[in-house]
């Protein structure tokens, strides 16, 4: 649906004849005198011992500065959006002035560098007209500098641009890219700040690790299950030791020592059979795994099957004993039930128009519009072809699933949402529209 407006601008401009003086008659040329000083703004003048038409001054113009929120980086540029008109005719010049916090800043020019800023200052641009005799009514535009955002690459960085900052949520950058961010845990922040990814699928058998008993291993079966990974914000490795965030059930005896917590990311046995489990889900967050997995240990059987475009992975672990998990200096980690593996697990930052397709696809197949999750990323990730058609079907379907119930959406849908990007008929014909 699309709304038109229509606007109609109308100036009106009107003249007054000056009242003809002593000795001259209705006939004669008519000559203006004025008490007033010439170049009053938008007073008519004429040079009192000439005759002629009475000049008429240009009107105030609109101006606006840019940025218009800046900061102490950006250079302040203070431009005419609207030029002034004058109603004789005359071509209009503009004169610039700026104040700072109200006081004459000495510049003249439509610029004020960077290097005059400082946080807090009120800069106000003042542009007034000319037609070369009078000068018009001035157009005048303010802005306030604000303090420069933190594109802060790790917790460290929060603290020190936030020396009272504690420990909580905060939006981190890869590499300071802003078109790359994500949510991190910081923690420590009042000693040595360190940073934990928050996973969102932490349900029962989602995000653990699992020492299954048995055998060689006797006791009970040992599960970790982890609510946050501690990652690098650097190098994107996860420290599979690290049980800061986890909970674990069981306990079993691995040759002479207790086993009571367990790796993120590792399945292991010790009955000859493929009886360790894990699972791994990166799904709602804007990372995947970059890297295969490994068996490793005596008669060492299991493996891992990747899926939800690499953000999920099952691992199955066992042997006598044996193990499943991720790679470690170009071989399998070693022993891990004894924590001393470290950041061996290697994330990867998703695409941002892989997030988008994440979004969509996992509304969509609340109302069954795709057969699987992967069906609908493969569709999804089809069809980026930078094209806007096919960028307003994804989103059009995006708000569709959000707006409608699931009865009112069938799979016309999903023949619009990835049929022809070619013309606009997701966005006209898609009911919710």
């Amino acid at each position: 649906m699309y709304l038109r407006s229509s606007f109609i601008l109308a100036a009106l401009f009107a003249t007054t004849a000056c009242p003809p003086s002593s000795g001259t008659t209705t006939d004669d040329p008519v000559t203006t005198e004025t008490t007033d000083e010439p170049g009053t703004a938008g007073e008519p003048t004429t040079d009192p011992t000439t005759t002629g038409p009475a000049n008429t001054a240009p009107t105030a113009p609109v101006v606006a500065i840019t940025p218009a929120s800046p900061t102490p980086v950006d250079d302040l540029i203070c431009s005419v959006t609207t030029e002034s008109s004058d109603p004789d005719g005359d071509a209009v010049t503009y004169t610039f002035a700026w104040t700072r916090d109200g006081v004459d800043a000495g510049l003249a020019s439509g610029t004020v560098p960077a290097t005059e800023l400082a946080v807090g200052q009120a800069w106000e641009c003042t542009v007034t007209p000319s037609d070369g005799v009078d000068e018009g009514l001035s157009g005048t535009a303010k802005v306030t500098i604000g303090s420069t955002p933190v594109v802060a690459e790790t917790c460290a960085e929060i603290k020190a641009n936030q020396p009272g900052a504690t420990d909580g949520d905060y939006t981190l950058y890869i590499g300071k890219d802003p078109n790359k961010p994500w949510m991190a845990r910081c923690k420590d922040m009042d000693a040595a700040p360190v940073e934990y990814l928050p996973l969102v699928h932490v349900q029962e058998g989602r995000n653990f690790s699992q020492y299954t008993a048995g055998a060689s291993s006797p006791g009970t079966d040992v599960r970790t299950r982890f609510t946050h990974l501690r990652i690098d914000p650097v190098t994107l490795l996860v420290d599979i030791d690290d049980v800061t965030f986890s909970s674990s059930t069981g306990e079993l005896m691995h040759g002479d020592g207790a086993v009571t917590s367990m790796p993120y990311a590792v399945a292991e046995g010790c009955s000859g059979t493929e009886n360790g489990v894990a699972n791994i889900d990166l799904v709602g967050t804007p990372f995947k795994l970059k890297e295969s997995f490994c068996s490793a240990g005596f008669e060492a059987l299991g493996g891992a099957v990747l899926g939800m475009s690499d953000q999920v992975a099952d691992l199955t672990g066992g042997g006598s004993c044996g193990w499943t998990g991720p790679t470690k200096d170009n071989g399998c980690v070693d022993n891990p039930q004894n924590k001393s593996s470290g950041f061996v697990l290697d994330l990867e930052y998703i695409d941002p128009y892989d997030q988008a397709c994440q979004a969509v696809c996992d509304s969509a197949l609340a109302c069954d519009i795709f057969p699987d999750l992967a069906t609908c990323m493969a569709d999804c990730l089809g069809v980026k072809t930078g094209a806007p058609e096919c960028d307003a079907a994804i989103t059009v379907t995006h708000h569709c699933v959000a707006m409608q119930d699931c009865d009112d959406l069938t799979k016309t849908l999903y023949d619009q949402m990835f049929g022809d990007c070619s013309d606009e008929r997701m966005a006209e014909d898609v009911v919710c529209m």
